[in-house]
């Protein structure tokens, strides 16, 4: 059984779990170390059909890996990083949360404009049938991604959903990929229940 772990730094980690006996527990074998985001990672999550990874990211980032066949890259000369037993490679980064940028006029907040700063990614969910990627993250949104034609970077998703008055902090499908669900937190937990047409 294969298992991913985020960490508080920049790696994905996948592990192989074998329960050797009720008595021993599971044993563990690192597969992989996947060293692409540039900060800390926030959430990682299997295609249901298993061929990909998605991870999130402070980075502001989504980015799609994908196990193929072949040995493992060479690890650095003179690194002390385990090498790894699978070849995953990055096969896609999809890059659009970002969050209006503030300016303190007289005591007052107020926004100028939603370009430029990126916001990070709390939360990814993938739809049923693997062929949507729904990310949320704190500038208050949720894109929905599909992943018919994956491209090396993808910046344009087909769906910006919006709605939620604070950072959105997670984001689910219903088993038949026809609502998507997703909360917030400010002073109390907001959950938005809402149709996806696409």
């Amino acid at each position: 059984m294969r298992q991913s772990l985020r960490l508080v730094d920049n790696c994905v980690k996948i592990w192989s779990l074998e329960v050797l006996s009720e008595t021993d527990g599971p044993e563990c074998e690192l597969l992989a170390t996947l060293t692409w985001h540039e900060k800390a990672v926030n959430c990682v999550r299997w295609s249901h059909n298993g061929r990909y990874l998605a991870s999130g990211s402070d980075d502001h980032q989504v980015l799609l890996y994908e196990l193929q066949d072949g040995p493992p890259a060479p690890i650095p000369f003179g690194s002390n990083q385990v090498p790894n037993k699978e070849t995953w490679v990055r096969c896609s980064m999809l890059k659009s949360h970002t969050m209006g940028m503030y300016v303190c006029h007289h005591h007052k907040v107020i926004s100028i404009a939603r370009s430029s700063c990126v916001a990070d990614v709390q939360d990814l969910a993938w739809s049923p049938d693997d062929r949507m990627l729904a990310t949320c993250s704190i500038d208050n949104s949720i894109l929905i991604w599909s992943m018919d034609h994956l491209s090396s970077v993808m910046t344009h998703p087909i769906q910006h959903l919006s709605g939620h008055q604070g950072w959105v902090k997670g984001v689910a499908w219903d088993p038949v990929g026809k609502v998507r669900m997703s909360f917030h937190h400010m002073a109390e937990y907001y959950i938005l229940i809402r149709p996806i047409h696409v």
